[in-house]
């Protein structure tokens, strides 16, 4: 378990110390046509896949061989209205725990609307809304099963792309490199706390570490790798009813959030930030839509762009052009409409 909470706080240390930020970067594609965000993405679920792969051709996690199946009504619209609530909370559920880690007050009120509806999705009043939409429209979900011994090979060549991506980027000349900004800590902890890390060098690493924790969460008694929506379930359905069904991804997320937290306040960056009425009440927003589309499209960013990709699933595909239609939608809402 505490391995879990070691891969979380590493997670978001190097999504603090690169400003890196998925939902912003997928928004930038259509705000500013940078398409950093494709890449970002590309990069992480071709590693993740390769060592998904690897440990199953090895024997090291073993195969699902279940029929999956999942509902594609449910699938489109929950992620579409996961991207939207990206937007009005200015972040993914990733961004929402750093942000309440490092105790900005829009992050815990997120965070806060996204247990509440997560919690009321899965086992309220919102379950049935959930149920009813996941009985629409089921397709089948098998193609990695059918065509296993084949993406092993197709992975390596993808991780082999993502690697020269991030070489090529990394080689790139910065026009910010020749620019002095004033440091206020020096050695070890300027390095870990201060400095600003390429993104690509990040992702790189990011992608790493999710397919390694394919096998970290398997020896500790779960299947898959990193999640957000359901572990933050199992603490909300501990807190509020003492049922304890915490697992190697529920101390993820709390990693996640003690990183924030940690890195925050080494790097002089925690103190308590609140915001206007105005983005309070798109937390709120922003919280529920995240929740609620997570839970009716089982996946969000993290468990659709990376994990779902990384083991080659069509819901996880479908689901990640949803997010970012999704996305693109709030985005010219909030942003470009007027």
């Amino acid at each position: 378990m505490y391995t879990g909470l070691l891969i979380g706080f590493l997670f978001a240390f190097l999504m603090k110390r690169s400003r890196l930020c998925f939902a912003g970067s997928l928004r930038d594609i259509y705000m500013k046509k940078k398409y950093d965000g494709i890449k970002f993405i590309f990069i992480i679920f071709s590693l993740q896949g390769l060592c998904y792969f690897t440990f199953l051709t090895f024997g090291i996690i073993p195969k699902n061989e279940e029929v999956q199946t999942f509902s594609l009504f449910a699938t489109i619209l929950g992620s579409f209205l996961f991207g939207l609530g990206a937007v009005f909370a200015n972040g993914c559920s990733v961004s929402m725990l750093i942000k309440a880690g490092d105790s900005r007050l829009n992050g815990l009120v997120a965070l806060l609307s996204f247990l509440i509806t997560v919690f009321s999705a899965k086992s309220g009043l919102l379950s049935i809304i959930v149920k009813k939409a996941k009985t629409v429209g089921r397709i089948s979900d098998n193609y990695s099963n059918e065509c296993f011994n084949y993406f092993i090979y197709l992975y390596l060549i993808l991780a082999i792309v993502a690697v020269y991506i991030v070489v090529k980027e990394i080689r790139k000349p910065n026009k910010l490199s020749s620019i002095e900004f004033p440091s206020e800590f020096t050695g070890i902890r300027h390095i870990l706390f201060e400095k600003i890390y390429n993104k690509y060098v990040v992702v790189l690493i990011l992608g790493i570490l999710a397919g390694f924790s394919f096998y970290l969460s398997h020896i500790a008694g779960r299947e898959g790798s990193w999640g957000i929506t359901t572990p933050l379930y199992t603490w909300a359905n501990f807190i509020l009813t003492g049922e304890n069904k915490l697992n190697w991804a529920s101390f993820f997320v709390l990693g996640i959030i003690l990183g924030g937290f940690v890195v925050g306040q080494l790097s002089n960056e925690w103190r308590l930030k609140v915001g206007d009425a105005k983005s309070v009440l798109y937390q709120v927003i922003g919280g529920f839509l995240l929740a609620f589309g997570a839970v009716m499209a089982e996946g969000c960013i993290v468990g659709f762009a990376m994990t779902g990709l990384a083991m080659f699933s069509l819901q996880a595909l479908i689901g990640v052009i949803s997010i970012v239609l999704g996305i693109w939608f709030g985005a010219y809402m909030l942003y470009k409409r007027k």
